[in-house]
């Protein structure tokens, strides 16, 4: 745990990554320190809202062109963690993604690793069961739909302009379906592995820039009298605000989590009678 610098999900990387770009976009995140890692909080109602952006034929297409497996049918949706290195940052980032190429998949679980019911219980309800096959990050896949009256509807423009949120996430396939009243005549399937490495080398500066604002955030936590948590806000292309909690009470992490999460001190133990003695 000790190793990792910065958790944080898809949406609140976004957020500061258009700042580092100086685009215009309002948001609002909250930050936490647990021991020596800093937790980005995305503010959302519900795990089950829909973005209002998405429209229905966007949604339809994503549900009909995919096929939930027998071990995972019953799920709501499907999150990865992915960690890489970030400049001098470890970083852990969850997404939900859409898919992944059958072609790409890597080799079933051993079925001495499959449990029907489950493990024990974590906390609450909460159940971990293993079953499956192992997905390797190299097959996932980003889905997006379009309608022909946009101008993003030429796949190459939209796969262009996914970059930065392809490259948070560790994405190198991109599904674009453009559509026209919710008929699906254009869709492609598109590798963008070199693509990334060229928009790496591209936006270094603004890579730069949003580097040095999450050690900017990392810092001014740490110093943090509210409990090393703070929240941030941004309205249209303005600088980035950070305020006091309305409350004290919410936390990154349950209880038991956060004490398996922060270092523990090492116990120094001093003998000044003994190292006197020995000294005279």
């Amino acid at each position: 745990m000790d190793s990792i610098d910065i958790v944080a999900c898809r949406d609140t990387l976004s957020y500061l990554y258009a700042f580092a770009s100086w685009t215009p976009k309002d948001f609002c995140f909250d930050v936490e320190m647990i021991g020596n890692t800093l937790f980005l909080i995305r503010r959302r109602e519900s795990t089950t809202e829909h973005l209002p952006d998405a429209g229905e034929h966007g949604n339809a297409f994503d549900e009909r062109s995919n096929t939930w497996e027998a071990d995972v049918s019953k799920s709501k949706s499907h999150n990865r963690l992915v960690r890489y290195t970030f400049g001098s940052f470890e970083c852990l980032v969850r997404f939900e993604s859409d898919g992944y190429l059958p072609d790409e998949m890597g080799p079933k679980l051993d079925s001495s690793l499959r449990r029907k019911k489950g493990t024990p219980t974590l906390a609450g309800d909460i159940r971990v069961q293993h079953q499956g096959r192992t997905i390797p990050q190299t097959a996932i896949f980003d889905l997006t739909t379009y309608p022909t009256a946009t101008d993003r509807h030429e796949p190459t423009l939209s796969v262009e302009l996914d970059l930065p949120r392809l490259w948070i996430t560790q994405t190198f396939h991109s599904i674009v379906g453009v559509h026209r009243e919710g008929r699906f005549d254009d869709v492609q399937i598109v590798n963008v592995s070199d693509r990334l490495k060229e928009w790496e080398a591209k936006n270094e500066s603004i890579l730069g820039r949003l580097h040095a604002t999450l050690d900017h955030i990392v810092h001014l936590t740490k110093r943090s009298a509210a409990y090393r948590r703070l929240s941030i806000h941004r309205v249209g292309g303005g600088k980035l605000e950070f305020w006091r909690p309305a409350h004290y009470g919410w936390s990154a992490l349950p209880d038991h989590l956060r004490e398996r999460w922060t270092p523990k001190q090492k116990k120094v133990m001093y003998y000044a009678n003994s190292a006197a003695s020995q000294s005279g």
